[in-house]
């Protein structure tokens, strides 16, 4: 993760298979992304820029035009 995009592997969907060029939203959680040791849930929304198969998973990296975090609430929910 950068402050411009993140590299991430995910299962592929033979169905929808991932493009250069596509449109993405991901959200990311970190356990203890939080300075206060909690978890942080990072949100991308961005261009897929590059696609790296393997076997089982594939790696995508996205160009992310909009980053938001978000904390969790102590319900679940985020704020």
């Amino acid at each position: 993760m950068s402050g411009s995009g993140v590299f991430v592997t995910v299962r592929e969907r033979s169905d929808q298979p991932f493009a250069i060029g596509a449109q993405i939203r991901l959200g990311i959680v970190m356990k203890h992304g939080d300075p206060q040791g909690g978890p942080l849930i990072v949100r991308c929304q961005g261009t897929v820029v590059r696609v790296e198969p393997a076997p089982q998973v594939t790696g995508i990296a996205v160009s992310c035009a909009a980053l938001h975090f978000e904390v969790p609430a102590t319900d679940g929910i985020a704020r």
